[in-house]
């Protein structure tokens, strides 16, 4: 099969960041039209997708916050940012001149955004938000609390998107095909699988709308979304049939005849709400927070609604052992790259005139040299002093700064290759480091390995497993206020659920397959931040009577800094893991490497003692 895949050129069409408090008048000039009272600006598009192509990044137009995770709601006098605890330091610089004010998330004294805006609802008002780009749940939730206060939902208006000028346009890329070689389950085998599903639960279809679960039902990739290769589609799967919803102008001929052969047809992107309404006295599965209000309202009332994740969420979250086998592939090429980029900067003879874009430009350079290699799974963050307080923060060109012979710098990159998703974070030295470096670094490292060490029962959760890396912070009283770790898919979003490790995160157990990062972090504003990240899947250990144990497997192959590690912080079971882990490294990588940096490698994975 030929590819057709489409690197887009999001560079020339990202969303203007510096919003200022003229775009607030100019919205509230609109409310004062419309009469409503409160809008309500949710980071999302018409598929609840965490990553967004420019055209829907109507939040980041309004409040001048670029992060991937927010929510805005205005009142006449009133303006606020939700955010979390990645974002907290990078939003209130972003939305300093906006009229915006940040409201942080899971933090005391900080009211929730409907705890908010039900406090400033006046009785009988009215509030605003556009259907397409909410989810179904949250319209629920929304109107619940509206309803205390007798007042109005419209989801008929687009009030941010009608003041926005030279809004970019809906991308277009061409669709492909991902091979049942790097795939591992041909498109028909999963119809049958989910089908199978379908009559086993008495439902008749099953409505599909995150983009990520259209890539992985069908096989098919795209490039409509940067750093995520997917399409912007919808599927609609019945007894015996099953279609894709998408422009067909991304759909190659011979694309269309193979997904034809494999029993999906393709139809037209905005032929999915009429396929909708035509659904009567049916059974059907679909998921409230992935599927927008608009499109549900579509359905009629005569159906019956099974609100739960899709068949497709929790199988695409555990990764067939050919995906297993590609992955490794990818993360092997990925550790190249990034271990010639820890080269590259170690040999560096003139450092102090490179900035953190340089940095980020020579990995980028580092992975085109590479098979198979499409994109970078996300913008990476290459982050030096202070600025790596900033979980995501990301370099820009005028701003980046500059490195010095001294302090961390932190990495934090991915690839999408054929052979799969990749994502890794170092953190470390360009020269001196202070005993609280070198300290907060060793921690960070023996929360790393406490709970990649971990072996667990059948049944467990991420929820239960995060306190394992958390304890040594605990002990220093520190915290770090993000979650442990995330899933990873496959040539999909670096970000995939429903499994993790979270204080807060949903009881999924962890299952064979299940794909899924490791990342603790110190985090200290005005100082440093220090993160170290590894992906690993879950597999089996060993048998026990009734009782079946797991562990985690390893993907991840770039070394960490040693001359940053206190040694005598560390147990002597978690050097021997880190002297394992850095044989398996040079092992890998050393015949992949010129001799010279082969030659470093070598002493950098060196046993520490």
């Amino acid at each position: 099969m030929t590819l057709h895949y489409t690197m887009l050129s999001f560079e020339l069409k990202e969303v203007d960041s510096m919003a200022d408090t003229n775009r607030l008048d100019l919205l509230r000039e609109k409310m004062r039209q419309e009469k409503v009272d409160l809008v309500y600006v949710p980071t999302a598009d018409p598929h609840m997708s965490e990553y967004v192509t420019p055209a829907y990044q109507s939040r980041a137009f309004l409040t001048g916050f670029t992060g991937s995770a927010g929510t805005a709601v205005v009142s006449m006098d009133e303006a606020k940012l939700w955010a979390d605890g990645r974002y907290f330091i990078q939003a209130e610089r972003e939305i300093k001149h906006t009229g915006f004010d940040l409201m942080k998330l899971a933090t005391p004294r900080y009211p929730g955004v409907l705890e908010w805006i039900e406090e400033k609802m006046p009785q009988g008002g009215t509030l605003a938000t556009n259907a397409w780009t909410l989810s179904e749940a949250w319209a629920e939730a929304i109107q619940q609390v509206l309803e205390r206060k007798g007042a109005t939902l419209r989801t008929d208006l687009s009030l941010v998107e009608d003041i926005w000028e030279n809004r970019p346009e809906l991308p277009i890329s061409q669709a492909f095909l991902l091979d049942e070689n790097y795939s591992g389950k041909s498109t028909a085998i999963k119809l049958e699988e989910l089908r199978e599903d379908l009559e086993n639960r008495g439902i008749d279809y099953e409505l599909i709308g995150q983009l990520e679960d259209v890539a992985w039902l069908y096989n098919i990739r795209g490039g409509d979304v940067k750093s995520t290769p997917v399409l912007i589609a919808y599927a609609l799967i019945g007894k015996s049939d099953a279609f894709l919803f998408v422009d067909e102008t991304k759909v190659p001929e011979d694309v269309r005849q193979a997904l034809a052969e494999e029993g999906v047809g393709v139809l037209p992107y905005d032929a999915i709400t009429e396929a909708v309404r035509k659904l009567n006295r049916e059974t059907i599965r679909l998921d409230k927070n992935s599927l927008n209000a608009y499109l549900f309202s579509c359905i009629s009332d005569s159906n019956t609604i099974v609100d739960e994740a899709n068949w497709t969420k929790l199988e695409k979250a555990k990764k067939n052992p050919t995906e297993i086998e590609n992955q490794k592939l990818a993360y092997l090429k990925d550790g190249i790259a990034v271990t010639r980029l820890i080269y590259w900067l170690t040999h560096h003879e003139n450092l102090t005139d490179l900035t953190e874009w340089n940095v980020s430009e020579t990995l980028l350079s580092y992975r085109k040299e590479l098979d198979h290699f499409l994109e970078e799974s996300f913008t990476t963050i290459a982050a030096y002093g202070p600025n790596a307080a900033m979980m995501h923060y990301a370099p820009k060109p005028e701003t980046a700064a500059h490195l010095k012979r001294q302090g961390f710098l932190l990495v934090d990159s991915g690839g999408q290759y054929l052979e799969g998703t990749t994502d890794t974070t170092r953190t470390f030295a360009l020269g001196a480091l202070t005993d609280e470096e070198k300290k907060d670094y060793t921690l960070t490292l023996k929360s790393h390995v406490q709970l990649a060490r971990a072996v667990f029962l059948k049944g467990t959760t991420g929820t239960l497993l995060d306190a394992l890396a958390r304890q040594p912070m605990w002990q220093e009283h520190l915290d770090y206020k993000c979650g442990t770790g995330h899933g990873v898919g496959y040539l999909l979003s670096v970000h995939e659920g429903p499994q993790s490790f979270s204080k807060t995160g949903k009881d999924i157990p962890l299952e064979p397959g299940m794909v899924i990062t490791i990342e603790p972090g110190v985090y200290k504003e005005g100082k440093h931040g220090i993160r170290t990240e590894n992906v690993y899947y879950v597999e089996e250990n060993c048998l026990v009577g009734t009782d079946q144990f797991y562990k985690f497997g390893g993907f991840t192959l770039v070394p960490f800094d040693r001359e940053a590690i206190v040694v005598d912080m560390l147990t002597q079971d978690e050097i021997d893991w880190v002297n394992r882990y850095h044989e398996n490294v040079y092992e890998a990588l050393a015949p992949h490497l010129k001799e010279e940096e082969a030659e470093w490698l070598k002493d950098v994975c060196r046993p520490i003692n």
